[in-house]
């Protein structure tokens, strides 16, 4: 069932918006648990010091920079595709 937002009373588009933005917290907070444990699994081996090694600390920061790249790339992507979409619904 599509509900389009715009016929809501003020009242249901700030409750609308608010159940959004938890949605989208909780996702991003899936997403970035994710990312942590998989660099994790990836990056440590060592378990004989509570300390990161230089090499698994490389590792991580660079998988976490990665995940971050890609994140924003998806996310202009995204940003741009969701534009061209509001521009063809305002031609018509």
């Amino acid at each position: 069932m599509n509900v389009d937002p715009n016929t809501l009373s003020h009242e249901d588009q700030q409750k609308f918006e608010r159940f959004m933005m938890k949605i989208q917290a909780q996702e991003s907070y899936t997403m970035f648990s994710t990312t942590v444990n998989d660099c994790f699994k990836d990056c440590v081996s060592d378990f004989t010091s509570s300390d990161l090694t230089k090499k698994e600390n490389k590792c991580v920061e660079s998988c976490l920079t990665k995940f971050m790249k890609t994140n924003q790339r998806i996310s202009k992507r995204f940003g741009e595709e969701n534009l061209k979409l509001q521009q063809a619904q305002m031609n018509q």
